[in-house]
């Protein structure tokens, strides 16, 4: 699989035209030849975040996930044998989703 895995940051500063993105960000995000995916776990975040009110959004999850499927960002599931490594991972700091 090759192009870009967007993180949760990189996902809402795109969707909001953050001036926090890079001009090359901005070309890799705009570039209709790229390909570019974004985690179910980003979504999870988001949706900690909003709960816990750290994070306030002027559009719904739903029209973020329906943003992403229109720009054709692929969304990825999170399998059962990536939580299998994961558990043997060293823990390095307390945000689980980075």
């Amino acid at each position: 699989m090759k192009g870009f895995l967007l993180d949760t940051h990189t996902l809402l500063w795109m969707q909001d035209n953050h001036p926090t993105l890079s001009s090359n960000s901005i070309k890799i995000l705009t570039d209709a030849n790229q390909s570019l995916y974004v985690s179910i776990a980003s979504f999870w975040e988001i949706t900690i975040k909003q709960s816990l009110g750290k994070l306030n959004l002027s559009y719904s999850l739903q029209e973020l996930y329906e943003a992403c499927v229109k720009s054709d960002i692929e969304i990825l599931p999170i399998l059962m044998s990536e939580l299998n490594i994961l558990k043997d991972l060293s823990f390095i700091h307390r945000d689980p989703f980075d």
